[in-house]
């Protein structure tokens, strides 16, 4: 009887090293848990930790394409007197634009106004003293060599309104992709820097977003302009360079 209850509080006191050992392990993984966490890189403000910077990239190309406004302003008695002469000069600007080399589907009408004109003088109502007319062709010349003979017909032909030159490209999609291509090589150079500066590695890229973007090519400044030559009594047109420029914001991994 005496061994039997022997045995029964050994076996007793084996459970009970046995659950404590368990209890111990499970307390030992819990407490363990919040020192792992702490490992675990913090995710920065745009959701990524990492380096993150910006990149400009900017392509000089040349302009291949000219837009120019000309056109016609008159005053008549009249506004059918206004509107013959405006339609009998507009057909007049026109056939020597297309005689220049200009074709019918480059040439179109962009402001068409009639308005009456009144004269005001003290104490007495208005009175009208006829009409004014505004008609106004967008031009567009393909062969930018020909710009200033363009101008020199249109005014030869009766325009009387010349401005609004615009010098563009007729496809800027190459410049792009230039230009983008070259906003992430200047983001991965400010990367390198800071990076060295803080004694990491740059890693791969995670996240990156055009910011900004001029899909029109923009003149440089005092890059395009016209003025009139009065030895050879011709228009000379000087078109200088236009620029593509792509902002980028590159996200790296660090190392």
């Amino acid at each position: 009887m005496k061994h039997s209850r022997m045995f029964w509080v050994g076996g007793v006191a084996i459970v009970a090293v046995v659950l404590l050992g368990m209890v111990v392990a499970v307390l030992g993984q819990k407490s363990a848990a919040p020192a792992q966490a702490q490992t675990t890189p913090v995710a920065g403000p745009s959701g990524y930790s990492g380096i993150t910077v910006q990149g400009t990239g900017i392509v000089i190309l040349k302009p291949d394409v000219v837009n120019l406004n000309v056109g016609v302003q008159f005053r008549a008695p009249t506004v059918a007197e206004a509107q013959k002469q405006s339609a009998d000069a507009s057909a007049k600007i026109t056939a020597a634009l297309q005689a220049a080399g200009i074709k019918a589907d480059d040439i179109k009408t962009v402001n068409y106004t009639i308005y009456p004109d009144y004269v005001y003088e003290p104490n007495q109502a208005p009175r009208l003293s006829g009409y004014q007319i505004t008609n106004s062709l967008q031009v567009t010349i393909r062969d930018i060599n020909k710009t200033g003979v363009i101008i020199d017909a249109a005014s030869s032909a009766g325009a009387n309104q010349i401005g609004g030159i615009n010098f563009t490209v007729e496809n800027n999609t190459e410049a792009l992709k230039q230009a983008r291509a070259a906003a992430v090589d200047n983001a991965k150079a400010k990367a390198d820097q800071l990076a060295a500066a803080g004694k990491i590695s740059v890693g791969s890229i995670v996240n990156i977003v055009e910011t900004e973007q001029n899909n029109q090519p923009q003149p440089l400044a005092q890059a395009a302009g016209l003025k009139a030559d009065a030895a050879v009594a011709s228009t000379q047109v000087e078109s200088g360079q236009l620029r593509v420029v792509v902002n980028v914001q590159v996200t790296y991994a660090v190392k």
